[in-house]
Formats: structure tokens, C-alpha cells, sequence
């Protein structure tokens, strides 16, 4: 599921990516998830074709009054509302899980179906910014956004 069209909107996933990439990411959160650090969930098709997505949440390095949240659905699942669907109880799942007041995720300035999610959850701007990604070995301009917990 992650094409290159998908991994273009997030900083840390490359497409292609192998079994063992995937296999080594979902390890480290659930190392990260045993110390209260992070938490990931699949999104569920819910016509019955199984894993369609990502929601992810990690603690940064010395923060306690937040998460960084990413979130993808796979290219074929897309224009459904899936993650739309999926979103309301995923972030409170994260919520509970790591125990922040709050959500924040940096989206690209042209991705208006994430700005559109995560102002529908309650998300507000906080401001404009830069934001390394791995993926592609630079900086590249984002929104910071924040989902406060309700």
C-alpha cells in the first residue's frame, strides 16, 4: 500500500518499502508503545479487505505535552471517507494510550484532505514551519497542526 503517490504526503515512509522496513517500524513502535512513548493502529476496511491504513502517534524526545500524530490510507482505499471514519476513535485511542493533552501533526500546505481532517476532529493551526523528513533527506514547509484532547 505505500506507493510513491502516499508516501510524497509523509516524512518518514519511502515507497517502496519492504517487509522487513514495515516489519522493523511496527517493532520499534511497539517497543515505544511498552514505555508509553508511542502507539500505532492499523485502519480496518470495513468491507472486509483488511489493513487499508496507518494512524500513529510518538511521543518526541523530552516532550510530555504532546505527540506527533501520522496517519495514511493506501492509495486504492482513498475517497472513501476511511479515514475520516476511522479517525474519531483512532486519536482517542492514541490519547489514552499516551496520555497527552494533545495531538499535533504537520501537514504539507497543499494536502487539503488532511487540513480538512483534522480541523473536522477539532484540530486548530498552530502555525507554519519546517519539518525534516527522513524520506527524502530534507526539510520541507508544513502547517503545524494541534488536536487538543476533548
Amino acid at each position: 500500500m505505500m506507493t510513491p503517490a502516499v508516501a510524497a504526503r509523509l516524512a518518514s515512509w519511502q515507497a517502496p518499502c519492504s517487509t522487513h522496513e514495515v516489519a522493523a517500524r511496527i517493532a520499534n513502535l511497539k517497543a515505544a508503545s511498552a514505555r508509553r512513548l508511542g502507539h500505532g493502529l492499523a485502519v480496518q476496511d470495513p468491507y472486509g479487505s483488511g489493513a487499508c491504513g496507518w494512524i500513529s502517534a510518538e511521543i518526541p524526545e523530552g516532550e510530555r505535552d504532546f505527540a506527533m500524530v501520522t496517519y495514511w490510507i493506501g492509495e486504492n482505499f482513498q475517497g472513501y471517507g476511511l479515514m475520516r471514519r476511522a479517525a474519531p476513535e483512532a486519536m482517542s485511542r492514541l490519547f489514552e494510550a499516551l496520555q497527552v493533552p494533545m495531538l499535533r501533526a504537520a501537514v504539507q500546505l497543499d494536502n487539503d484532505r488532511s487540513i480538512s481532517l483534522l480541523e473536522s476532529l477539532g484540530g486548530y493551526r498552530l502555525g507554519n514551519g519546517q519539518i525534516w523528513c527522513s524520506a527524502r533527506d530534507r526539510y520541507e514547509s508544513c502547517f503545524f497542526y494541534g488536536l487538543p484532547r476533548q
